[in-house]
């Protein structure tokens, strides 16, 4: 007889039964005021008959004390109408009223065969990756998904497949040209570093040092190094070209870029081949004088007059 009548009432035939009430935050479950014996998992001898529930997909789950809720990770599910001290709290369900979270872009489920909706709690999916692929964003290399307690499954969306990133370089480091020195420990693992020293001057970029890492992607960065300029001379490269016999310097010492000195002829009317009675030499941005070589003096050429 009971068992006709818990059938009627979850049939909804029964309508001195309270099948249709909705209690607020039970999202969309109703209550069936029927007592009947939770299943073995969730025997409780205090809790030998419980009020059941059932959600709109028909499916029954069972109102339990507290106690018991904890105990079994129920909390979650959809609570039951309060009653006096010593009756339900929650609602377990009993199945998964909808289908597992499909297999993923590039995944393989390894639970055969594979659930449909209806799964009973504690139906367990396990998924993997297709070989050479990962989860995206997590480290696990299985994902489980669990029909639990609240009539959910968990994890709901199981993450796609994406390619395994490299663990080592899959390309060398950068070259260098004869002017470089290169410090490179050997290492080919992913965050590796070179470095290179410019030892005639600075590179392109302005420094002297610079590095290569080997990226996340495996590929050295970067590709080819900057130039090595060599640095311009702050100073002359040697002292200004001496002066000749008949020729006087004028000179002080100084060896800086752009220093000059000057160069006269010794006797009165001598001139330089120029004409010029005096020679500047200039120490250039490349640390050379010029004029590198000082010519002697000699007599001015006679200029003719016309016709004579």
């Amino acid at each position: 007889m009971q068992v006709f009548v818990y059938l009627m009432s979850l049939l909804g035939l029964c309508s001195a039964l309270p099948h249709d009430s909705t209690y607020p935050g039970t999202d969309g479950r109703s209550f069936v005021n029927f007592n009947i014996s939770p299943p073995r998992k969730f025997t409780n001898q205090a809790l030998s008959k419980a009020e059941a529930c059932r959600d709109p997909s028909g499916f029954t789950g069972y109102c339990v004390a507290s106690a018991a809720c904890r105990a079994f990770n129920g909390t979650q599910g959809a609570r039951c109408p309060k009653r006096p001290a010593g009756t339900g709290t929650c609602c377990l369900v009993d199945r998964c009223p909808v289908a597992p979270p499909t297999v993923p872009s590039g995944g393989a489920v390894i639970t055969a065969p594979i659930p449909d909706s209806g799964s009973a709690v504690g139906t367990e999916v396990q998924f993997i990756c297709q070989p050479g692929l990962v989860f995206e964003g997590i480290p696990e290399v299985m994902v489980t998904a669990t029909c639990d307690v609240r009539g959910t499954w968990s994890p709901a969306v199981i993450p796609n497949c994406v390619p395994a990133p490299p663990t080592v370089c899959v390309s060398e480091p950068p070259s260098a040209p004869a002017d470089v020195l290169v410090s490179d420990g050997g290492d080919r693992f992913i965050g590796a570093l070179v470095y290179y020293v410019c030892t005639s001057g600075t590179f392109a970029d302005g420094r002297a040092i610079t590095a290569a890492r080997c990226g996340e992607d495996g590929l050295w960065s970067p590709e080819t190094l900057p130039e090595c300029v060599t640095a311009p001379p702050t100073e002359c490269a040697s002292p200004p070209p001496e002066a000749p016999a008949g020729v006087l310097q004028h000179f002080d010492g100084n060896l800086t870029i752009g220093a000059l000195s000057l160069y006269t002829c010794a006797a009165t009317g001598m001139v330089f081949p120029s004409g010029a009675s005096f020679l500047l030499a200039t120490c250039h941005e490349d640390g050379t004088w010029q004029p590198d070589d000082v010519p002697s003096c000699a007599q001015p050429v006679a200029t003719l007059s016309h016709g004579y």
